[in-house]
């Protein structure tokens, strides 16, 4: 049999501000609450992490399934979101390499230059969502942090943002622009150097591979000793 042939690309940048809706409001909500002096933020639930993720998933995961269905070739094709084998064992250690050795390195200096911080204050977020949640609460939150999110947030940024920005400007701008866009969307202030540090790795382990697993599961492996740290360890 014949191979069917690539029906032409047109999703794109576009396609890219649209999965960033949940971004933008989150970044709106966190500008909202710096101008009005409002105090942190009010403690998380079960029902508000499950309800909260489906909402930036829907978006984060739809969008690029629907624009690449639409407009492309599906997301397996355009996006490389594949696994092989190899992508596990490779990828998940050099997720915990660069949470274990390249973030500390990188805030060394940070540390150096502003004596008020330490890492206490990059891993605080974390430390207060691990210590909300006990028992059945424990086991959703490791899924969505550790399984769930790495899944998602790889398709869309290393697949849909990455792909959209080698396509208009070449693949040498599209890493490090898509790992600040990563490391922004986020809105975690403190944690944005270690996000777009893991945004770039994962960006050049994409390039490189030419699919998401590697990125995948570095994912996962950064995301898992962050949870592993604060749970066991008692990391400070």
């Amino acid at each position: 049999m014949r191979e069917q042939a690539l029906r032409p690309i047109r999703w794109g940048l576009g396609d890219v501000a649209v999965g960033l809706i949940p971004a933008y409001l989150g970044l709106l909500a966190l500008l909202g609450t710096a101008f009005s002096g409002g105090g942190s933020s009010p403690p998380v639930t079960l029902s508000s992490l499950v309800i909260g993720e489906f909402f930036t998933w829907v978006f984060l995961a739809g969008v690029p399934i629907f624009a690449t269905v639409r407009k492309g070739n599906g997301p397996i094709i355009d996006l490389g979101w594949r696994a092989e084998p190899i992508d596990a064992p490779i990828g998940f250690p050099i997720g915990v390499v660069t949470q274990v050795v390249l973030v500390p390195l990188l805030y060394a200096p940070i540390f150096w230059l502003f004596k008020s911080l330490s890492a206490h204050d990059v891993s605080n977020e974390a430390r207060q969502l691990t210590d909300s949640f006990k028992g059945g609460g424990l086991v959703v939150l490791v899924l969505v942090v550790c399984v769930g999110a790495p899944i998602v947030e790889e398709l869309f940024y290393r697949g849909l943002l990455m792909r959209s920005l080698e396509r208009r400007w070449g693949a040498a701008w599209a890493v490090p622009v898509q790992a600040v866009i990563f490391g922004v969307s986020h809105a975690q202030g403190i944690q944005l150097p270690a996000l777009i540090l893991f945004g770039l790795v994962a960006g050049i382990l994409a390039q490189r591979s030419g699919r998401l697993g590697p990125g995948i599961f570095a994912h996962m492996g950064f995301n898992a000793w962050t949870v592993f740290a604060l749970l066991v360890l008692h990391w400070t």
